[in-house]
């Protein structure tokens, strides 16, 4: 079969052994770039649900995974990527996870590669780019749907540009052959049944089946004199694709309401208090995506695409496909992974043009080292950021693991209150027990009321205990973290009727006094020491001037160091009262100690400072500052 001629492979007397330097450098770029602890809440979700679904060997169709609505009608979103990871998970547990994170990645980066020199990228050009994508793409790599998508998407670019640049004419059987646009129908059903992201699948075959209509000259798609009635539309084949595969999406577990949902997100729910507070569904954070390269692609790509249309070479598709992908990845930060996964094939040909219009040696040794460590120079400033850095794991801290752990020993039990961050985690800990149901899931399940009452109770005394009258909670989980405004633990410290019952770095448990966990209150209910941080500074003057109180605080204090490993706030506070006492020694140790657990804990440093400085001055028989 012939080769075509805009897909120029690399130079028959060149050596394959440069090449194989720098493709497995930038495999292990790639690879690196993606190896880091997975912190993500929405993950537990997911394997709760994968389990759901292996377990019972079917797929739920009402909502199982919050109280307040149990049993309503529900769509299980994303059940494709959800019943495909949890194998990994259930066969190889944490190693599972990562095995499928660097095979999905490194699948969808290699077939981007294909796609790059089927377009005419050189091969250095399209590794160096995939490198630099993989900086951007590591925000979504944490075992999430787009882990999937992103094969997804670069089957569906391979697709569509094998078939653009294809010889057209001159040979219709290497036409045809390359004409794989049939398999456009299955893929974007299986997008459809991984994620809601589907509408970008659809997108991109609408904006070439535009760029069909719009070619002009030997690269127009024509039909081949022998091909079959499909192949007979010629220009109207995508279009043809994309109507049968928009039909037969419908045509799965959910049905249309499966289908609907993003539109309804859209038009519904995307403007919502709560949903409006995650941090995925904001503009891109440019703070955090500095050091990733993602600038030189918002701004790169828009830019390579005109000087390839003022140098003649206009590409309609290139243009829409950024345009597109650009506003999305802007508005959102969930999307802008799609973002660089669509951006990079496109950079490599136009800088490939660009490159070759200066002349080019063949890939030597020397020129292989260079660029290999070129990408590892390029990826050196991400991978060396505070968080997250390269490691392997699960970096569960800000999961209330501990929490759970009593909750179960203890046998608290009811309707709870919690933090949709942990919603995931309870219905994974809890394995679904119906009467230790999250109030809100990671996915924010339930009425657009619900989710109204809720975000408000974080900011609003009143509408917490409006939500609470309404609800009559038996238990809350809250994060000890607290955000800007957020008041949820205050309240909760305040509501005599609720009893403080476990605390550390990631949560803090209250149970109803009276009820079902009437026991659990009266057992373990701290009296002094409050979760939140509005009684702090006066619980501290308080124990300045009261010995019996300084005492029962310090004791409540030990028990909550001593409940948990995740006991930083504990031994802070711990380090205060040993200041009061003046047991300097005592308070630096406490201070190393919480340092230690939590780096960024507040004003550690300047504590240790006062304790030094104190220490210099007694050495040197000045006064105490």
């Amino acid at each position: 079969m012939k080769r075509s001629s805009s897909a120029p492979a690399a130079p028959q007397h060149a050596s394959r052994g440069p090449w194989l330097l720098l493709a497995a450098v930038a495999v292990l770029c790639v690879a690196t770039s993606v190896t880091f602890p997975i912190y993500d809440p929405d993950l537990w979700q997911h394997l709760a649900a994968g389990r759901q679904v292996w377990e019972s060997h079917q797929l739920p169709h009402t909502q199982i995974w919050t109280w307040p609505t149990y049993g309503a009608p529900d769509v299980m979103h994303s059940w494709a990527f959800r019943v495909l990871l949890y194998p990994f998970w259930s066969v190889g547990g944490v190693t599972g996870l990562f095995v499928w994170r660097w095979l999905t990645t490194l699948a969808a980066f290699a077939v981007l590669w294909t796609v790059a020199r089927r377009m005419g990228a050189g091969g250095m050009t399209s590794i160096v780019m995939l490198v630099l994508a993989a900086l951007v793409w590591r925000q979504r790599s944490m075992a999430r749907p787009e882990t999937l998508v992103a094969i997804l998407l670069a089957l569906e670019l391979w697709i569509l540009e094998s078939r653009r640049n294809r010889i057209g004419g001159k040979d219709a059987a290497e036409s045809a052959a390359r004409d794989h646009s049939l398999w456009l129908i299955p893929l974007l059903w299986v997008w459809t049944q991984a994620h809601i992201s589907f509408v970008f699948g659809f997108a991109v075959m609408g904006i070439y089946a535009l760029g069909d209509l719009l070619a002009r000259g030997p690269r127009a798609v024509t039909a081949p004199a022998s091909g079959t009635w499909l192949a007979s539309l010629g220009r109207a084949r995508l279009l043809t694709l994309l109507a049968a595969a928009a039909a037969i999406a419908f045509v799965n577990p959910y049905g249309a309401a499966l289908v609907l949902q993003p539109f309804d997100f859209f038009l519904h729910h995307r403007n919502e208090p709560l949903l409006r507070s995650i941090d995925e569904l904001r503009p891109v954070d440019w703070s955090e995506n500095l050091r990733n390269g993602l600038p030189l692609f918002v701004i790169g790509w828009p830019l390579l695409a005109l000087v390839r249309a003022v140098r003649g070479k206009l590409d309609p598709v290139e243009l829409m496909l950024c345009a597109m992908f650009t506003a999305a990845g802007l508005a959102s930060q969930r999307f802008m992974g799609f973002l660089v996964l669509a951006a990079a094939p496109f950079m490599a040909r136009d800088l490939a043009a660009w490159w070759r219009g200066r002349g080019s040696a063949p890939l030597g040794w020397m020129r292989a080292a260079t660029a290999a460590l070129a990408c590892i120079a390029l990826c050196l400033p991400e991978w060396t950021r505070p968080e997250p850095r390269p490691g392997f794991g699960l970096d569960v801290r800000s999961f209330p693991v501990v929490a759970s752990d009593f909750i179960e020993a203890h046998g608290v039990r009811g309707r709870s209150f919690n933090y949709f961050y942990h919603g995931g985690w309870m219905l994974w800990r809890f394995h679904a027990e119906r009467d230790r149901l999250p109030f809100i899931d990671v996915h924010q399940a339930g009425t657009p009321e619900i989710r109204a009452a809720y975000h408000a109770a974080f900011f609003h005394r009143g509408a917490w205990r409006a939500l609470d009258d309404t609800h009559h909670f038996d238990w809350l989980l809250l994060r000890r973290t607290q955000a800007a405004g957020d008041s949820a633990l205050d309240f909760a410290d305040d509501d005599t009727s609720f009893a403080r019952v476990f605390m550390d770095d990631a949560a803090a448990l209250y149970v109803r006094r009276a009820g079902v966990n009437r026991t659990v209150a009266d057992s373990f209910g701290y009296r002094v020491l409050p979760a939140g941080t509005a009684k702090l500074g006066a619980l501290g003057r308080a124990c300045e001037q009261d010995s019996a109180l300084r005492k029962e605080t310090r004791a409540e204090l030990e028990r909550a160091r001593a409940s948990s490993p995740h006991h930083a706030h504990a031994a802070s506070l711990l380090a205060n009262v040993a200041m009061i006492e003046a047991r300097f020694a005592e308070a630096r140790a406490l201070l190393l100690e919480a340092q230690a657990i939590a780096p960024k804990m507040r004003l550690v440093t300047e504590r240790l400072a006062i304790i030094a400085a104190r220490d210099s001055s007694s050495e040197t028989g000045g006064s105490k500052p």
